[in-house]
């Protein structure tokens, strides 16, 4: 995906469980059960990781009393020039309840529109 002034990531979160609890182990948390991970691999020339984080914590308040929240994060990658985003990764602080992500690039021309929708809680 080239250049894009921001990611947007929906994230959906059930409010029944303790949110004070901190980050799970490390693979307590997984679609895949049982065997191993493939070892991961070198980088190739170019290419590089990038830790985003969202610039605040976010307590997850569904509405009506429901015990699913959707919220919009907008999280600015920093990008000067173009760039190629070739995967994600999206690792919670808290799994026991946020229990999925779905990341957007947002074009230049989007930021503003995404970041005024990151500002109406429980809106994805």
């Amino acid at each position: 995906m080239a250049l894009a002034t921001a990611f947007a990531v929906v994230a959906a979160c059930g409010s029944d469980a303790d949110n004070s609890a901190g980050p799970a182990a490390a693979g307590s948390h997984s679609a895949h059960a049982g065997g191993s991970s493939a070892p991961p691999q070198p980088l190739r020339a170019g290419e590089r990781f990038v830790d985003l984080k969202m610039a605040e914590a976010y307590t997850p308040a569904p509405p009506e009393g429901g015990t699913d929240g959707y919220r919009c994060q907008v999280i600015d990658p920093g990008l000067t020039k173009a760039a190629f985003l070739t995967g994600t990764q999206f690792t919670p602080e808290n799994v026991a309840i946020a229990h999925h992500a779905i990341v957007y690039a947002v074009p230049p021309g989007g930021a503003a529109a995404a970041h005024e929708r990151e500002h109406h809680a429980g809106q994805a």
